[in-house]
């Protein structure tokens, strides 16, 4: 029983654990439920989800089990969504991810192009990112922006080198 709310279950409070296990189940519990209810109704239909990339933090701190969920194959893909431009920190991300999944477990790095910690500005960046991904064992990658004219003229420069043909989409 939780003695002293709120406090009990905070951080160093006596149950913070007990908190966190609680959370993770039933967040878990409602992911378990949807991509039942969805592969039951369209079977085949691969399910994706973009996840906090803080593994395994993100359990803590929003309660996203996410690589339970991958492995118990509730989803068929995951999206960390890697809001750094800090090439070491993106390294650090993706490494972590790939070690949380099995091992052939389509993983498609995340690069916030656009987001919160800011806006690249130079496709060198954007490349490097793709390759530590890639180092990383990572599957893919995405690009997070919210920006398409801006997402346009970043990959422009980057076309052949991802193989893009006129017309095609980064």
């Amino acid at each position: 029983a939780v003695v002293a709310w709120p406090g009990d279950v905070l951080e160093g409070g006596a149950r913070f654990g007990d908190w966190v296990e609680f959370r993770c189940r039933r967040i878990s519990g409602i992911v378990e439920q949807v991509s039942g209810a969805v592969h039951e109704a369209k079977p085949g239909i691969r399910i994706s989800a973009a996840v906090f990339s803080d593994w395994p933090a993100c359990r803590v701190s929003v309660g996203q089990d996410w690589a339970r969920w991958c492995r118990e194959g509730w989803l068929d893909a995951v999206f960390p969504m890697n809001y750094t431009h800090d090439p070491d920190r993106f390294a650090s991300l993706a490494a972590a991810h790939r070690e949380a999944l099995p091992a052939r477990f389509p993983l498609v790095e995340g690069i916030g192009i656009n987001s919160g910690q800011g806006r690249m500005t130079d496709p060198a960046s954007v490349a490097l990112h793709i390759v530590l991904a890639r180092q990383a064992g990572a599957s893919g990658w995405c690009g997070f922006c919210y920006t398409p004219t801006h997402t346009s003229a970043l990959f422009e420069p980057l076309s052949a080198w991802l193989g893009l043909e006129q017309g095609d989409q980064p």
